[in-house]
Formats: C-alpha cells, sequence, structure tokens
C-alpha cells in the first residue's frame, strides 16, 4: 500500500486542488469499487463535510494509481509478446548463418553415475564475445560452470546454418533455441543473448532493436541487406541536394563532372528504391527513375559541349608540341659541343623532347577516344628517328670529350704535386716531413685514379702513368 500511495500521491494533490480533476479520477474507482456504498457516498458529495470528500478523494485516487501501474506492466507484457510472435513468424522461413562457435555439449564426472554430458548454453555480450556455460548437478543444486571452448565436445563452427525454433524474453537475456541439436538430445542449443543485466531491454515496441540484438549472433541476410539499403539510401539522400546545387553552380568541365556525379546520385536512389523488398522507412514518393531520364539529354548535351573543348585544346597543345620540338631537334643538331658540360646540356634538351613525343602520343589517344580529328598531322614517328640519331651521335662523342677532360685535371693534378713533392723534400730531416709525406701521397693517389679512368676511355698512355704513379706512392710510404 505504501508503493501505491508513494505513486499516487502527486496525482492526488493535484486532485485536492483543482477540483475540476476530481470527475476524470472517478471512471476507475467505480469499475474497481462497483459498491453502492462508494456511488451513493459520491451523489451525496454535495452534503458531505470536506474533510469527508477528502478522504473518499484519497481512497479514489490511491485505487485508480493501483490499476494504472497494473495497466502499464500489462502493455509492457503485450508488447513483449508480440516482438517475439513477429520474431518467431519471421525466423519460420529464414535460415541464419553464427557469426560466433555455437556450443553443444561438454563431458564431465558425476560422483553418482560416472561420465556424463551436459548441455551448453552459449552467452553472447554486446560486442561479440562468446561464453560458454552449464549447470552440472551437484547435490541438491544446480551450480553454473564456465566452459572453455577447446573443452566443447560438440559445438557448430562459425558460419554454419542455422533456423529459429523458439524466442523468449528472460531477466537479462533474448533467449534464442535452434533447430541444432547436439548429439544424444532431443532439444536444441540455446544462445543467450545478454543486454542489460537485471534490466528490461529498452524499446520493446522497437522490433529493430531485438534484430540488432540477434545480429550479434547471427547474420540474417534479409535483414543485413536491409540495413545496407538503408545506409546507402540516407547517404545518397544526404548528397542529393549538394550535388544537385554544386551543378547549378558549375561551369565548363567541372559542371560535367558534377553533372556525372548528380546523374549516378539519381540512379543510386533509383536502385536503391528498386532492390526493397516493401515499401519502408527509406523509401519517399520521389521518383528517382523518371528525374534521372529526364536529365540525361541535358547531360548528354554537355558532354558534347566540354569534348569539343577538350578536342580543341588538344590539337592547340599538340601544334604547340610540335613546334618546340622541332626547336629543340635543330638547336641539338646545330649545337657545339667541345666539353662535357656541352654535351650534358645538349642531352638535358634530347630528354625534354623526349618527353614532349610521350606527351604528344597521349593527346593523340585521347582524340580518337573523344572521336575528334587533329589538326596537326602525326609526325612523331619521324620526329623519334630524328631524336634517337641525335642521341647516337651525342653518345658517340662522350668518350672523347670525358678523356679531353680527364687530361684537362690531370695536368691540374700534376702542377699541383711538383709543388707538393718540393715542399716534401726540403722538409726532409724536420718535423714537418711526416706531414708533407702525406699530403703528397694523397695527391698522387688522385692523379692514379684519373689515369685509371682516362685507361678505362681508351687512353694509350695512362696505363703507364698510372704504373709509374704507384712505384712513386710505395717509395714513400717506405
Amino acid at each position: 500500500m505504501g508503493i501505491i500511495q508513494n505513486a499516487a500521491w502527486p496525482i492526488l494533490r493535484r486532485g485536492l486542488v483543482a477540483g475540476r480533476e476530481r470527475p476524470f479520477l472517478l471512471g476507475p474507482l467505480m469499475i474497481e469499487l462497483g459498491s453502492a456504498t462508494s456511488r451513493e457516498l459520491f451523489r451525496r458529495g454535495r452534503r458531505t463535510t470536506r474533510p469527508a470528500r477528502m478522504v473518499a478523494t484519497c481512497i479514489l485516487v490511491l485505487v485508480s494509481s493501483g490499476v494504472a501501474l497494473g495497466q502499464n506492466a500489462g502493455s509492457v507484457e503485450a508488447q513483449k509478446k508480440e516482438v517475439i510472435r513477429v520474431l518467431q513468424d519471421e525466423a519460420k522461413a529464414r535460415v541464419y548463418t553464427s557469426r560466433v562457435v555455437i556450443g553443444g555439449t561438454v563431458d564431465y564426472f558425476n560422483p553418482r553415475i560416472g561420465p556424463a554430458v551436459r548441455l551448453v548454453d552459449t552467452e553472447i555480450w554486446p560486442g561479440g564475445n562468446a561464453s560458454y556455460e552449464t549447470f552440472v548437478p551437484f547435490l541438491d543444486t544446480y551450480p553454473s560452470f564456465t566452459v572453455r571452448p577447446e573443452k566443447l565436445t560438440d559445438s557448430l563452427p562459425v558460419g554454419s546454418q542455422v533456423r529459429i525454433t523458439k524466442l523468449e524474453w528472460k531477466r537479462d537475456a533474448l533467449v534464442v533455441t535452434l533447430d541444432y541439436r547436439p548429439k544424444g538430445f532431443q532439444i536444441g542449443a540455446r544462445l543467450k543473448l545478454m543486454y542489460r543485466p537485471g534490466s528490461e531491454l529498452p524499446n520493446l515496441q522497437v522490433i529493430n532493436v531485438v534484430r540488432d540484438l540477434l545480429s550479434v549472433a547471427l547474420i540474417d541476410e534479409a535483414y543485413e541487406q536491409t540495413r545496407r539499403l538503408s545506409a546507402e539510401y540516407t547517404d545518397l539522400k544526404s548528397r542529393l541536394d549538394s550535388t544537385r546545387a554544386a551543378f547549378s553552380s558549375a561551369s565548363g568541365a567541372e559542371r560535367l563532372r558534377t553533372g556525372e556525379n548528380l546523374l549516378a546520385t539519381l540512379k543510386g536512389l533509383q536502385r536503391n528504391g528498386a532492390a526493397q523488398a516493401r515499401p519502408g522507412p527509406m523509401s519517399d514518393s520521389v521518383d528517382y527513375g523518371k528525374e534521372a531520364t529526364e536529365f540525361e539529354p541535358q547531360l548528354e548535351r554537355l558532354r558534347a559541349e566540354v569534348r569539343g573543348q577538350r578536342v580543341a585544346a588538344i590539337n592547340a597543345s599538340l601544334k604547340d608540341s610540335d613546334s618546340q620540338i622541332d626547336a629543340m631537334v635543330a638547336g641539338v643538331a646545330s649545337a657545339k659541343v667541345s666539353k662535357l658540360s656541352d654535351w650534358t646540356d645538349q642531352m638535358a634538351r634530347i630528354d625534354q623532347a623526349r618527353q614532349l613525343l610521350d606527351q604528344e602520343e597521349q593527346l593523340r589517344k585521347e582524340l580518337v577516344e573523344l572521336g575528334g580529328e587533329p589538326s596537326v598531322p602525326d609526325t612523331t614517328a619521324l620526329k623519334l628517328q630524328r631524336v634517337e640519331s641525335l642521341t647516337k651521335t651525342l653518345d658517340s662523342r662522350r668518350s672523347a670529350l670525358a678523356l679531353v677532360e680527364l687530361e684537362t685535371q690531370y695536368r691540374e693534378l700534376e702542377r699541383r704535386s711538383v709543388a707538393l713533392t718540393d715542399l716534401y723534400t726540403k722538409a726532409f730531416g724536420t718535423e714537418t716531413h711526416g706531414q708533407a709525406a702525406t699530403q703528397l701521397v694523397q695527391q698522387l693517389v688522385r692523379m692514379r685514379e684519373n689515369r685509371l679512368k682516362a685507361q678505362a676511355l681508351g687512353s694509350a698512355t695512362a696505363s703507364a702513368q698510372a704504373t709509374d704513379l704507384q712505384r712513386k706512392i710505395s717509395r714513400i710510404r717506405r
């Protein structure tokens, strides 16, 4: 009675303060009490004293509140039963795929009867973690034990096909009985989908909440497809207005790009609507297919316009590239190459000409794909032959130029070695003799390396010079 009083007190207080609420509170009382005494009491309300009327009102409100609480509890239970009924009707025609290992049985030793087998329940927690529980008889109790996965003697692996035969609400779980019957048992294995231990699942009237709970352990292809379609529809719908706005404000090639995006979005919405098994919250009354069909001619005209602009731009690029290649080839052919740096500069120009020829080839391929006509004759092959010929000519001169460069460097090194030899001779017998010897040896080593490079390029005298330098280095080091 105390609970009812606490729950009813705010209503009771309003009833005492605002007299207009009393008729509303009388209805349940008449149904609940139904006595002549109570009816008579309120028919004579005007003749009763004020305290008597207040006491009567308190009694009425307390009884009314108790009735309302009972009705709410009944409503929740009705919602539960309706959810279970709908889901079980759906499950009869569906095959599910397991996301987790489904436990079946475990062996254990019973002190009374010896080796025995027990069924194992698979508990699935939010996030998909699974644990395996069983109840083993011990004296007059059935304590719960957790079974390690490797100890399961019968189970279904991930990816197994199962059906749901029964659904039950429990205090902290949705219990799902499957058609999988472990060996030696006539009852199906059970999944316990845990949600909020010790509390009720929120929003019981929303059946998708329960489907989401099921999807933690079982894959329902039909429901998963519905979820995918819903997510796709939400994404496409959210981008539609911004894509329309971008198309309206763009111009040129950017307008074509945004137009293609708009058409793809419209067709995506059309396909999404056609893929839905039945109309639902993710469908609307807009005919996106019709809108896409009406938009395509406009987009085709835009494609033709942008295609024409691109053909003109390619022809202009071909003309400019053609003149640049001719100028580079002519410049390389007439250039005076007397040293290695000149050769390096001309080879860089040859490489630029090759790059332009490669770009020209790609542009001509694109022109063919666009169906355009080139305004510049295709002389790529002829130009490439001239570039290859100039490359061979420059390569043949590189060795001679490098040898000239090495000879110039050697003469400079030789002049420096004469001065270091003089310092080495004068320092003989002094404290600086060792330092002078080191400097001279380093210089002779550089000269010898120069001669070895010249020898590799075909110098007739470089070999003898390198041998003589090695003798000098050995003598000084002794």
